[in-house]
């Protein structure tokens, strides 16, 4: 006996008028029986019978053999259900800028030590954490936010992290609570005159509390 190709299909219940003809369409020409037809609906064969009669009147002057009443359904059932069911075409959800920093800090961490980095959720947490404050960095300087921006920005900041206790420590958690040293720590160093450096480090500690 063949299934028609629809999702629970298969379970156990009465079948409607609608899933009777549907069914009987797809396995007249199998030779089963009566019973067998009654027994897998859930109905008596008195109630076969009077849907026989009713698809024997109603369909088969449209049709020229129950066959082009298949292939009528299967030509429904492929583009309806068969996509969904065998192909899994389904729409592949956008790479989150999240998701990108966390495989750039990977990449990363690797590099400096020659393992994989084991993600938690409070790690993933201060990944969103460090983007939300690199873009802040970011639109206060007038560049443009967009997931492109924040990646080159994120690699600059974590090839930038000199401070041996950090580094000792590396990971998103503590680069994030250190967030304001590390910026200031890098300003510094791109600057020559200590008043530079202070003054720097001034306007933004400013930043980041306003």
């Amino acid at each position: 006996m063949k299934d028609v190709p629809i999702p629970h299909w298969k379970d156990k219940r009465k079948f409607s008028k609608s899933e009777a003809i549907i069914d009987y369409i797809f396995n007249a020409d199998e030779g089963i029986s009566e019973r067998e037809f009654a027994a897998k609906w859930g109905w008596s064969r008195y109630e076969f019978r009077s849907i026989k009669f009713e698809i024997s009147t109603k369909f088969q002057p449209n049709f020229n053999h129950l066959k082009d009443l298949q292939s009528a359904l299967n030509a429904i059932f492929s583009t309806k259900f068969q996509p969904k069911i065998n192909h899994k075409q389904c729409k592949e959800k956008p790479i989150t800028i999240t998701t990108k920093l966390k495989n750039i800090f990977s990449e990363r961490y690797t590099e400096l030590f020659g393992e994989s980095f084991y993600w938690e959720v409070k790690q993933t947490a201060a990944i969103k954490s460090i983007a939300k404050k690199l873009q802040f960095k970011m639109q206060s300087k007038g560049i443009e936010i967009t997931d492109e921006q924040t990646e080159i920005s994120f690699k600059v900041f974590l090839e930038n992290i000199n401070d041996k206790w950090i580094l000792a420590n590396y990971s998103p958690a503590i680069i994030n609570s250190k967030f304001n040293d590390i910026i200031t720590q890098i300003y510094a160093s791109k600057r020559q005159s200590s008043e530079s450096v202070a003054e720097e480090a001034i306007r933004l500690l400013n930043e980041s509390q306003g």
